[in-house]
């Protein structure tokens, strides 16, 4: 949601520096999008407040909210090839019958 890592390519470097050749290294983030598959989600509901709020906050502290969607890539150019990315939508309750908000990791 909000890494603590704020220079991804140089901490990627610094990791394919060190990985052994033919070795394999793991790095789980996730991106905050909070969504209804009704699409009931309104925008002044309060997942999406602190939505805003935690987005606000990671731009004053120069975090970037949204990493899971482009680690892949950040990985790749590192160096590191046979990427695998897996996306994962985690259901964090239900405000309306039959309607849940996700996370995609």
């Amino acid at each position: 949601m909000m890494s603590v890592v704020r220079d991804w390519p140089g901490y990627l470097a610094e990791i394919f520096r060190v990985t052994a050749p033919g070795g394999h290294i793991q790095l789980t983030e996730m991106s905050t999008v909070l969504t209804s598959g009704t699409g009931s989600l309104r925008n002044d509901s309060s997942l999406k407040v602190m939505e805003r709020a935690l987005q606000k906050h990671a731009a004053l502290n120069h975090l970037d909210v949204n990493i899971g969607s482009k680690l892949s890539a950040l990985v790749e150019s590192s160096g590191f090839h046979s990427v695998e990315e897996k996306v994962v939508e985690i259901p964090i309750g239900a405000w309306q019958p039959g309607t849940l908000a996700h996370v995609h990791l």
